[in-house]
């Protein structure tokens, strides 16, 4: 497997999103002590960066420069930005971090609530 730091704009979607979503989607990082700002985007870059430098050793934190850039995305775009981002953290101890199982947990719920919304869903038969 190989994994790459994201770009900003990936994890300003992610932030931006998480922002836009229902408050109980985004408690679980409220009692970690987050807030969705910018702050949380150094976080989530300071966390991909880790687990890049877990996978190569030559790799050092210093060699990643961030700058935030918050992006406007529609719900599938803040999805799959948050698998994206998630799948690149794969790596070292970062899958097993408390912001990592958090995030991975917010991800489905916002698949399901995606999902629990479209007319498919509500047309399928219960049980």
């Amino acid at each position: 497997m190989s994994a790459y730091v994201v770009e900003p704009e990936t994890i300003g979607r992610i932030v931006v999103g998480l922002a836009r979503s229902q408050e109980y989607i985004t408690e679980e990082l409220r009692e970690l002590g987050y807030s969705m700002d910018k702050e949380f985007a150094k976080v989530l870059h300071e966390m991909n960066v880790a687990a890049v430098c877990q996978r190569y050793s030559q790799d050092s934190p210093g060699m990643y420069d961030f700058e935030y850039v918050g992006c406007f995305a529609t719900k599938i775009q803040v999805i799959k930005s948050l698998t994206c981002y998630l799948y690149q953290c794969l790596e070292g101890d970062v899958p097993g971090r408390p912001l990592y199982k958090a995030l991975k947990k917010i991800r489905d719920q916002l698949c399901y609530e995606y999902v629990a919304n479209t007319p498919e869903y509500d047309k399928a038969v219960w049980g």
